[in-house]
């Protein structure tokens, strides 16, 4: 009842056909493609154990995990804790607590709180997952902030002008083809938002809508790149 690792390289990719190495699909003509809930493994972890573990992805990027620890019983809450660098520069923690695995892929909703923080930075959410494939729903309550957008964004691989610190929260709800971002606050450096935004990929073409109010609208960091 313990899962142990240690020095694991695992290298994530892409072939022609789009499928990334990470998707297993259950072979046989004529199989059912989701398993009944009597199928579906059972998971009672009672400690797990995972240290240096590097997960490699696209041209040249890093996750390392120096530590991940927990439990997920099979009855009991998922608890795990985890920590290391991204590309080697960039220290995060990350902390997660949730109830039992058996509920993923059931009409059980699978609760959960985390929290990561990285590179100055954090993010909070705290929701439920419910439903599988098609049918699932997922809504999360989120929290985030960093003091500095640019080096947020750049150890992420990502490029951002300096909009200086910023903090965003609101309720994300997603279901087959729709996603939506309700009661969203932002300040983003002088700039301050609310609103609701909603992306809708069910019909003829997607559609995006929704309203965004801007007490304070400052673009001088954009027109300064």
């Amino acid at each position: 009842r313990e899962l142990r690792a240690a020095d694991v390289d695992i290298r994530l990719a892409s072939g022609p056909d789009g499928n990334g190495n990470w998707v297993f699909e259950r072979g046989g003509a004529g199989e059912p493609a989701a398993a009944t809930a009597r199928e579906r493994p059972q998971f009672d972890i009672h400690r797990v154990l995972l240290e240096r573990v590097r997960v490699r992805f696209g041209a040249d990027r890093v996750v390392e995990v120096a530590k991940l620890a927990g439990e997920a019983p099979v009855a009991g809450a998922t608890q795990l804790t985890a920590n290391g660098t991204l590309d080697g520069r960039h220290a995060y923690t990350a902390a997660l607590t949730a109830g039992p695995l058996a509920r993923l892929g059931t009409d059980q909703p699978w609760t959960f709180d985390a929290l990561v923080e990285l590179a100055g930075g954090s993010l909070a959410a705290s929701g439920a997952v419910a439903g599988a494939g098609d049918a699932s729903r997922v809504s999360v309550r989120f929290g985030a902030g960093t003091p500095d957008v640019r080096a947020a964004a750049q150890a992420l691989g990502l490029d951002s002008p300096a909009l200086g610190a910023a903090a965003l929260a609101g309720t994300l709800e997603a279901q087959r083809g729709r996603l939506s971002v309700a009661a969203l606050n932002a300040v983003v450096g002088r700039s301050l938002l609310t609103g609701d935004l909603a992306y809708d990929t069910g019909g003829a073409r997607p559609r995006l809508s929704g309203a965004l109010a801007a007490s304070v609208l400052d673009l001088l960091p954009l027109l300064e790149r």
